[in-house]
């Protein structure tokens, strides 16, 4: 029986990719108690998963030499990695230059999905999955040849006091009527990344449309909910909208707080709305309910797996699903002007959102 005492996990790109990656940790930590087990990732995730009591030890690097194909850089890295003697590398991506990677680490046993011709270096090849399963089984699946239980199971972030220290120094400078009203964040964000900005993929085709989210901010604050707007600096654009609403109960932090306050206001929230996103995907690790808009992104892959939450996709279906079969992703330009988003309507998120929060009260302790 090969040895597996010193693990490294390589997940980079996107924030909800990173968090979508937790339950594969979670696993290898079940499976080897005692294992030294480390995560690659890159710098812009590196608040999701440093606290994560499932890894020995969390290596942030800048991702752009693998999106770019600094060969120098991906040697060098290599050197650096080899003295720590891994026995196995799990590799969360689809991308040949990974095997690549962890062969140049020296690492013998290599564990990844293999999507065409892409796993020629990987030890043991798990092939990609001829139908649409969720990212989290997907990743699991990797784990399959080590005698791990590979089925769904929910992501998980681990937050540190400093994060619900700074989210209650921003709620508590408000006085709030008793009983208090519930906490409703909106994310009006989605599809973009440093990561993948750097190489012209960004999908901001996946966002719900601004002016169904300022409506739907009105809407709710007009009823008596603690409205919050979250997001960061690649929504700062979006602030002079929101404030030009006159709504009680509203308030707008975007490109005010760090990833870390951000994600204590998601767990100080009674419901997130979103559409696909990273922040929805922290939401949902945080085991808050979210009703997340989705229209060029598949439900199966991408919905979250919080308790009580909901994905509502309109009635109109999306012509233009983003190909995963192909690197860099296709990201297709739109030609019917996001009319799947926009079939979902403001009055279909009232409703499902005063459900949400009903049911949700009803089974509090």
């Amino acid at each position: 029986r090969e040895k597996t005492e010193r693990i490294l996990v390589i997940k980079l790109w996107a924030i909800g990719e990173v968090v979508l990656a937790t339950p594969v940790f979670e696993a290898l930590r079940q499976k080897y108690p005692d294992a030294q087990i480390d995560l690659l990732v890159g710098k812009t995730a590196l608040a999701v998963v440093e606290h994560n009591p499932h890894l020995s030890s969390v290596i942030p690097i800048d991702e752009s030499i693998f999106l770019r194909l600094r060969l120098r850089e991906i040697i060098r890295l290599a050197r650096r990695l080899q003295p720590a003697k891994y026995d196995t590398a799990i590799l969360l991506h689809k991308v040949f230059i990974y095997g690549v990677f962890a062969r140049l680490c020296g690492i013998r046993r290599r564990l990844g999905l293999s999507r065409g011709f892409e796993g020629f270096a990987l030890t043991d090849r798990i092939p990609q999955a001829t139908h649409h399963v969720h990212r989290v089984e997907e990743y699991l699946s990797v784990l399959g040849p080590l005698g791990i239980q590979t089925s769904l199971r929910p992501t998980t972030i681990f937050l540190r006091p400093k994060a619900h220290e700074s989210a209650n120094q921003l709620l508590s400078k408000e006085t709030l009527q008793d009983p208090p009203p519930p906490t409703i964040s909106l994310l009006p964000t989605g599809g973009a990344n440093d990561a993948a900005g750097q190489l012209g993929t960004n999908f901001l085709t996946k966002r719900w449309p601004i002016p169904s989210y300022l409506e739907l901010a009105d809407r709710l604050s007009q009823q008596g909910a603690r409205v919050l707007i979250l997001g960061g600096p690649a929504e700062q654009r979006l602030r002079p909208s929101f404030e030009s609403l006159d709504s009680p109960n509203l308030h707008i932090w975007i490109g005010e707080t760090d990833l870390e306050t951000t994600m204590g206001l998601l767990h100080a929230s009674d419901l997130v709305v979103s559409n696909d996103s990273g922040p929805m995907h922290i939401a949902s690790a945080l085991g808050i309910p979210v009703l997340a808009a989705f229209g060029p992104t598949y439900t199966q892959v991408a919905r979250p797996l919080s308790p009580g939450s909901r994905v509502l996709t309109g009635s109109t279906p999306c012509t233009c699903h983003v190909r995963e079969d192909v690197f860099p992703n296709i990201v297709p330009t739109c030609k019917q002007d996001q009319i799947c988003l926009k079939s979902v309507t403001v009055d279909q998120m009232i409703e499902a959102a005063t459900e949400m929060l009903t049911e949700a009260k009803s089974t509090r302790p």
